[in-house]
């Protein structure tokens, strides 16, 4: 090689190495120590759930709270308006022995439903139920619900032996991927996908007590899986209802989540708000339903589900006994898969003739005729044939002559994301009315505001340590958080900048020449999502870091430091500092900066943000962004 080429290697080698020693490069980010998060929220699981239980004494009590809890989940103690049904008849199609009318109605504000009903011949009054069904015999999409040949069916067989039957499928179900994304702006807005499931079946049984033709000290709900969770619910709350059958819904929190899907569930569907804070699991809700008719369908095809059996039957057993009518709960184990197939048919439908006719079916009066092992169907298509009274139940299938005829109107079986987004939107201006209320007396928003951000029963008590060139903050027993000094102050008197944000907005965050110590966000690449654990716990994110930067503003304070100013950058960040020094007098000031969200109502729920990492249970009925603001400027800390 020529002494020119050295030399020039020699030069790039030092400017290459003068870079990398350049105050302008960025150090290579340092691994976080282990922070607990692991443990932290199965701990809060087992603990949760741990007191889910049916108590030697103060049972009384403790079913009154439980139902004092559901109010908030389902929404029962917020204002609601709710409009006329004004059903409408689109069409009828006439069976043996019965006939199904195509009927809609108006569930919610602007939201029609579809529903199909199975009508006995002859007169009323009749005894009847509410179907929620949610499985699929086709194994399509959009296909399921009542309309599906398997509830066609179940729906038949109740006709036939003279109960009258309005079934639909909870809203969402039949689009999971598209409806459920909302459910955090829902929560915002006060509701969620189960309650509004809950709300399917509550307005089905509306419809079915306005008919003429029901007997309405004689009416049963039924539904399978999402359906089942719903029937269990609905019943749970609402006393018209005398008799719940619900089916494939059986599990316990903690075996359904633990070990490690409780990081990830996400479902909307079944994710009820808050009600581990107040002891209701499947379990406790099936006891609560005592002293009412109660049939728990369990498949026995479902193998993981199987050892929660002895566990809701055990409990509810307990209450039935206390209310002296053990007679009245019982359960049974079909052998099949997951959803209400022929052979759980039959049980339900003799259970609910025992409990409302006052004698099971004679015998041969249901039979199950296998379908012809030679025949072509597709392979979901073969589930035994139910005969009553010899006759075996009509059905037809997607794309068979009469299938549309079926289809209630124009209507989808399911209003999907569109119905859904509608709801949202009427809440959010309900709540929009609501929290101008506390805007007038803002002393009630501190713990209206604590409770929706799930630290309303925090203690606070920051212990610091160093590990790993961090500061650790343990903000709650077992859990850490980091935080590290950007510029160390000089002394106790300087003030001190807390800023808070995503890493990559305090990276980007401007500099100054304050004493700066960065906190972390708890957990930041992975939580975000309103999963199952995080929303029955009501351990919303932006509660857990707001909780995190009140907590690290203490520690500062009980270190000496005489005045702390919060800096939140960027959208999380800045989300997380309002809120924080909303709550917190140990914060003297507060700048935001780099955020485009100026109002949750606007900017997240006003725009159909899908998946939202800003969700809680029911914030904007207490407060927003640009009220926290003008309080915060009213108390000067705003700046």
């Amino acid at each position: 090689m020529k002494r020119s080429s050295w030399l020039k290697l020699v030069v790039c080698l030092i400017v290459l190495l003068a870079a990398l020693n350049s105050s302008d490069v960025k150090p290579r980010a340092k691994s976080l120590p282990e922070s607990g998060y692991d443990f932290y929220v199965p701990r809060l699981l087992i603990a949760a759930e741990s007191q889910c239980a049916i108590l030697a004494r103060g049972w009384e009590q403790a079913r009154a709270r439980i139902f004092d809890g559901l109010k908030r989940t389902l929404g029962e103690d917020l204002p609601r308006d709710w409009p006329p049904l004004n059903p409408t008849n689109e069409g009828k199609v006439r069976r043996q022995g019965y006939v199904i009318e195509q009927v809609s109605a108006e569930f919610w504000p602007g939201v029609r439903y579809a529903m199909e009903v199975f009508v006995p011949a002859g007169r009323g009054l009749f005894p009847a139920v509410v179907m929620t069904p949610t499985g699929a015999a086709t194994g399509q999409f959009g296909q399921v619900g009542p309309r599906d040949p398997l509830y066609q069916q179940l729906g038949g067989a109740f006709a036939r032996l003279g109960f009258l039957v309005v079934g639909a499928v909870p809203i969402g179900k039949n689009y999971p991927n598209v409806a459920y994304p909302y459910n955090g702006i829902a929560l915002l807005a006060g509701t969620s996908i189960a309650q509004e499931q809950f709300h399917t079946g509550r307005r089905l049984l509306d419809y079915l007590l306005s008919r003429k033709d029901v007997d309405v000290n004689r009416v049963g709900m039924i539904g399978d899986s999402d359906g089942g969770w719903t029937t269990l619910y609905t019943s749970t709350f609402d006393s018209r209802i005398k008799a719940a059958a619900p089916g494939a819904t059986n599990y316990t929190f903690c075996g359904l989540l633990l070990p490690q899907l409780w990081r990830t569930f996400d479902e909307a569907e079944g994710n009820a708000p808050e009600v581990l804070t107040y002891g209701a699991n499947i379990p406790i809700l099936t006891a609560c339903n005592a002293p009412k008719w109660f049939y728990f369908i369990n498949n026995a095809l479902e193998h993981q589900r199987l050892q929660y059996i002895p566990v809701i039957d055990g409990a509810a057993k307990a209450a039935y006994e206390h209310a002296g009518v053990p007679e009245r709960y019982s359960s049974g184990l079909f052998p099949c898969g997951h959803g209400i197939w022929p052979v759980a048919q039959v049980g339900a439908l003799s259970w609910f003739s025992r409990v409302f006719l006052g004698h099971e079916p004679p015998p041969g009066a249901l039979a199950l005729t296998p379908v012809n092992a030679g025949q072509e169907k597709p392979p979901r298509k073969s589930f035994e044939r139910l005969a009553v009274f010899g006759k075996e139940i009509e059905l037809v299938w997607p794309g068979e002559a009469g299938w549309d005829e079926l289809r209630v109107g124009i209507l989808p079986d399911d209003p999907g994301k569109e119905g859904f987004l509608r709801i949202i939107e009427t809440r959010r201006n309900d709540a929009r009315a609501h929290r101008k209320k506390f805007a007038a007396a803002p002393e009630g928003i501190a713990s209206e505001l604590a409770r929706s951000l799930g630290i309303q029963n925090l203690t606070m008590d920051p212990k610091a340590g160093r590990e790993g060139g961090f500061t650790a903050l343990e903000t709650e027993p077992g859990l850490r958080v980091f935080g590290h000094w950007v510029r160390e102050a000089a002394s106790k008197s300087e003030a001190i900048e807390l800023v808070v944000g995503t890493t990559e907005d305090r990276e980007r965050a401007r500099k100054t020449v304050a004493a700066r110590f960065d906190l972390l966000l708890r957990e930041e690449a992975t939580l975000g999502p309103d999963t199952w654990a995080l929303v029955m716990l009501n351990r919303p994110p932006v509660g857990m870091w707001a909780w995190d930067a009140m907590s690290a503003a203490r520690w500062l304070k009980g270190e000496g430091f005489r005045t702390v100013q919060l800096r939140g950058v960027g959208n999380t960040g800045a989300v997380v500092a309002v809120f924080a020094a909303a709550l917190s007098r140990d914060i003297d000031a507060i700048h935001v900066e780099g955020n485009t969200i100026q109002s949750l109502d606007e900017d997240v729920v006003g725009k159909q943000a899908a998946q939202t990492r800003y969700w809680a249970h029911r914030l904007l009925w207490v407060t927003d962004l640009p009220e926290l603001k003008t309080l915060l400027q009213q108390q000067g800390r705003w700046k």
